[in-house]
Protein backbone atom coordinates (compact mmCIF):
# COMPACT_ATOMS: atom_id res chain seq x y z
CA UNK A 1 0.00 0.00 0.00
CA UNK A 2 1.23 3.34 -0.97
CA UNK A 3 0.02 7.04 -0.09
CA UNK A 4 0.75 9.92 -2.02
CA UNK A 5 0.25 13.60 -1.29
CA UNK A 6 1.43 16.51 -3.21
CA UNK A 7 2.26 13.97 -6.28
CA UNK A 8 -1.06 12.27 -6.29
CA UNK A 9 -1.86 9.75 -8.55
CA UNK A 10 -4.55 8.21 -12.37
CA UNK A 11 -7.55 2.97 -28.20
CA UNK A 12 -9.20 1.65 -30.61
CA UNK A 13 -8.73 5.36 -30.30
CA UNK A 14 -9.50 8.35 -28.11
CA UNK A 15 -7.95 10.66 -30.49
CA UNK A 16 -9.01 13.90 -29.34
CA UNK A 17 -10.04 14.74 -25.85
CA UNK A 18 -13.68 13.04 -24.25
CA UNK A 19 -14.52 16.61 -22.86
CA UNK A 20 -13.25 19.55 -22.07
CA UNK A 21 -12.56 18.46 -18.71
CA UNK A 22 -10.35 16.17 -20.40
CA UNK A 23 -7.67 18.58 -20.99
CA UNK A 24 -4.22 16.94 -19.85
CA UNK A 25 -4.11 13.86 -21.85
CA UNK A 26 -0.96 11.52 -21.96
CA UNK A 27 1.03 11.35 -24.49
CA UNK A 28 0.93 7.76 -24.80
CA UNK A 29 -3.20 7.47 -25.28
CA UNK A 30 -4.28 5.33 -28.41
CA UNK A 31 -0.94 3.32 -28.36
CA UNK A 32 -1.11 -0.56 -28.38
CA UNK A 33 -2.20 -1.74 -24.87
CA UNK A 34 -3.79 1.21 -23.51
CA UNK A 35 -7.04 1.74 -21.57
CA UNK A 36 -8.88 5.36 -21.11
CA UNK A 37 -11.82 5.01 -19.03
CA UNK A 38 -13.47 8.10 -17.36
CA UNK A 39 -16.54 8.86 -15.15
CA UNK A 40 -18.37 11.82 -15.38
CA UNK A 41 -22.29 11.04 -14.82
CA UNK A 42 -21.60 8.66 -11.40
CA UNK A 43 -25.12 6.96 -12.08
CA UNK A 44 -26.11 3.19 -12.99
CA UNK A 45 -24.87 0.46 -11.48
CA UNK A 46 -22.84 -3.11 -12.67
CA UNK A 47 -21.13 -6.04 -11.05
CA UNK A 48 -18.52 -4.44 -8.81
CA UNK A 49 -19.77 -0.56 -8.79
CA UNK A 50 -20.57 1.96 -11.20
CA UNK A 51 -19.30 1.79 -14.70
CA UNK A 52 -17.49 3.91 -16.51
CA UNK A 53 -19.23 6.80 -18.76
CA UNK A 54 -16.14 5.62 -21.76
CA UNK A 55 -13.91 2.68 -21.60
CA UNK A 56 -11.78 1.83 -24.53
CA UNK A 57 -9.54 -0.53 -24.65
CA UNK A 58 -6.20 -1.49 -27.54
CA UNK A 59 -6.58 -4.34 -28.30
CA UNK A 60 -10.30 -4.61 -27.20
CA UNK A 61 -10.08 -7.25 -24.01
CA UNK A 62 -13.72 -7.66 -23.94
CA UNK A 63 -13.13 -6.05 -20.20
CA UNK A 64 -14.39 -2.86 -18.61
CA UNK A 65 -13.78 -0.55 -15.59
CA UNK A 66 -15.94 0.27 -12.47
CA UNK A 67 -15.64 2.34 -9.58
CA UNK A 68 -16.85 1.71 -5.73
CA UNK A 69 -18.58 4.01 -3.83
CA UNK A 70 -17.46 4.01 -0.28
CA UNK A 71 -19.06 6.73 1.34
CA UNK A 72 -18.90 9.55 -1.19
CA UNK A 73 -22.41 11.53 -1.24
CA UNK A 74 -23.62 12.63 -4.77
CA UNK A 75 -24.79 16.29 -5.59
CA UNK A 76 -27.24 16.26 -9.20
CA UNK A 77 -25.59 20.01 -9.32
CA UNK A 78 -22.85 22.00 -7.46
CA UNK A 79 -21.06 25.19 -8.54
CA UNK A 80 -22.57 24.89 -12.41
CA UNK A 81 -22.13 21.41 -12.64
CA UNK A 82 -24.34 18.78 -12.79
CA UNK A 83 -23.19 14.80 -11.60
CA UNK A 84 -20.97 16.10 -8.52
CA UNK A 85 -19.76 13.72 -6.09
CA UNK A 86 -18.78 15.07 -2.80
CA UNK A 87 -15.36 13.28 -0.97
CA UNK A 88 -14.15 13.21 2.11
CA UNK A 89 -10.44 11.61 4.08
CA UNK A 90 -10.90 8.38 3.49
CA UNK A 91 -10.77 6.28 0.32
CA UNK A 92 -14.52 7.25 -1.08
CA UNK A 93 -14.20 6.19 -4.69
CA UNK A 94 -12.06 3.09 -5.72
CA UNK A 95 -11.38 2.93 -9.35
CA UNK A 96 -10.83 -0.55 -10.74
CA UNK A 97 -9.58 -1.51 -14.05
CA UNK A 98 -8.05 -4.77 -16.09
CA UNK A 99 -4.73 -4.73 -17.08
CA UNK A 100 -3.26 -6.75 -19.98
CA UNK A 101 -0.65 -9.53 -18.89
CA UNK A 102 2.98 -9.50 -18.29
CA UNK A 103 4.77 -6.29 -19.00
CA UNK A 104 7.81 -5.12 -16.98
CA UNK A 105 6.27 -1.91 -15.80
CA UNK A 106 2.88 0.18 -15.87
CA UNK A 107 2.26 4.27 -16.24
CA UNK A 108 -0.86 5.40 -15.06
CA UNK A 109 -2.06 8.92 -15.47
CA UNK A 110 -5.04 10.49 -13.21
CA UNK A 111 -6.91 13.49 -13.82
CA UNK A 112 -9.13 14.80 -11.38
CA UNK A 113 -11.70 17.55 -12.20
CA UNK A 114 -12.06 19.15 -8.73
CA UNK A 115 -13.99 22.65 -7.42
CA UNK A 116 -12.67 23.95 -3.87
CA UNK A 117 -9.12 23.45 -4.44
CA UNK A 118 -6.58 25.98 -3.35
CA UNK A 119 -3.63 23.97 -2.27
CA UNK A 120 -2.94 21.19 -4.97
CA UNK A 121 -0.61 19.04 -2.37
CA UNK A 122 -4.17 18.33 -0.38
CA UNK A 123 -5.18 15.47 -2.83
CA UNK A 124 -3.97 11.73 -2.38
CA UNK A 125 -4.40 8.79 -3.50
CA UNK A 126 -4.49 5.28 -2.60
CA UNK A 127 -2.90 2.22 -4.75
CA UNK A 128 -2.88 -1.01 -3.49
CA UNK A 129 -1.82 -3.36 -5.99
CA UNK A 130 -0.31 -7.35 -6.02
CA UNK A 131 2.78 -8.41 -4.16
CA UNK A 132 5.87 -7.54 -5.56
CA UNK A 133 5.39 -4.09 -7.44
CA UNK A 134 7.06 -1.08 -6.48
CA UNK A 135 4.98 2.37 -7.17
CA UNK A 136 6.58 5.67 -8.06
CA UNK A 137 5.49 9.17 -8.69
CA UNK A 138 7.12 10.10 -11.95
CA UNK A 139 9.47 13.09 -11.65
CA UNK A 140 7.47 16.70 -11.65
CA UNK A 141 4.53 14.64 -12.97
CA UNK A 142 1.51 16.79 -11.54
CA UNK A 143 0.18 19.39 -13.46
CA UNK A 144 -3.24 21.01 -13.47
CA UNK A 145 -5.97 23.05 -15.93
CA UNK A 146 -7.63 25.76 -15.09
CA UNK A 147 -11.91 25.58 -16.09
CA UNK A 148 -14.63 28.31 -15.03
CA UNK A 149 -16.44 28.83 -11.74
CA UNK A 150 -12.79 27.67 -9.54
CA UNK A 151 -13.03 24.08 -10.98
CA UNK A 152 -9.59 22.49 -12.31
CA UNK A 153 -8.13 19.48 -13.48
CA UNK A 154 -5.45 18.22 -11.61
CA UNK A 155 -3.38 15.24 -13.31
CA UNK A 156 -0.37 12.87 -12.01
CA UNK A 157 1.37 10.06 -12.97
CA UNK A 158 2.24 6.70 -11.90
CA UNK A 159 4.75 4.00 -12.55
CA UNK A 160 4.17 0.80 -11.37
CA UNK A 161 7.14 -2.72 -11.71
CA UNK A 162 6.84 -4.56 -12.76
CA UNK A 163 3.12 -4.40 -14.39
CA UNK A 164 0.89 -5.40 -11.58
CA UNK A 165 -1.81 -8.59 -11.83
CA UNK A 166 -4.80 -6.39 -10.31
CA UNK A 167 -4.13 -2.39 -8.78
CA UNK A 168 -6.97 -0.60 -6.89
CA UNK A 169 -6.62 3.06 -6.87
CA UNK A 170 -8.47 5.28 -3.99
CA UNK A 171 -9.46 8.86 -4.45
CA UNK A 172 -9.38 10.43 -1.37
CA UNK A 173 -8.28 13.77 0.39
CA UNK A 174 -6.91 15.50 3.34
CA UNK A 175 -5.03 18.33 5.08
CA UNK A 176 -1.11 18.28 4.87
CA UNK A 177 -1.42 16.65 9.02
CA UNK A 178 -3.46 13.84 7.57
CA UNK A 179 -7.13 15.06 9.25
CA UNK A 180 -9.99 15.34 7.68
CA UNK A 181 -10.91 18.54 5.67
CA UNK A 182 -13.59 20.73 5.44
CA UNK A 183 -15.15 22.11 3.74
CA UNK A 184 -14.62 18.69 1.71
CA UNK A 185 -13.55 18.55 -1.59
CA UNK A 186 -16.29 18.15 -5.05
CA UNK A 187 -15.37 16.02 -7.79
CA UNK A 188 -17.04 16.19 -11.20
CA UNK A 189 -14.90 14.20 -13.84
CA UNK A 190 -12.32 11.28 -13.33
CA UNK A 191 -10.40 10.41 -16.44
CA UNK A 192 -7.44 7.36 -15.79
CA UNK A 193 -4.98 6.20 -18.65
CA UNK A 194 -3.03 2.92 -18.34
CA UNK A 195 0.01 1.94 -20.78
CA UNK A 196 1.52 -1.90 -20.03
CA UNK A 197 4.01 -1.83 -22.82
CA UNK A 198 4.77 -5.79 -24.32
CA UNK A 199 7.87 -7.57 -22.96
CA UNK A 200 9.30 -8.20 -26.21
CA UNK A 201 9.09 -4.43 -27.24
CA UNK A 202 11.42 -3.48 -24.23
CA UNK A 203 13.62 -6.19 -25.31
CA UNK A 204 13.89 -5.56 -28.89
CA UNK A 205 14.44 -1.35 -27.39
CA UNK A 206 17.27 -2.76 -25.51
CA UNK A 207 19.05 -4.82 -27.94
CA UNK A 208 18.64 -2.26 -30.63
CA UNK A 209 20.25 0.70 -28.41
CA UNK A 210 23.02 -2.36 -27.37
CA UNK A 211 23.86 -2.81 -30.85
CA UNK A 212 23.63 0.86 -31.45
CA UNK A 213 26.46 1.49 -28.83
CA UNK A 214 28.34 -1.25 -30.11
CA UNK A 215 28.54 0.13 -33.57
CA UNK A 216 29.61 3.60 -32.22
CA UNK A 217 32.85 2.32 -30.16
CA UNK A 218 33.37 0.35 -33.37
Amino acid sequence: MKWTGAAVLAVAVLASAASADDALPPSYRGLNRTVTAQWDTWIGSGPGGIPADTYTENPDMGRWAYVQNNGAQYHPTVAGRTGVMELFAHDNLVFHLDNYPDGAWKKIRVQITLYQFPVPGDAGINVTTDAGTTILVLPESCTWSYHMNNWITYACDYEIAPNPAWEEIGLKFFTTDGAPNYPPWFVDQVTIDTFCPEPATLGLLAVGGLALLARRRR
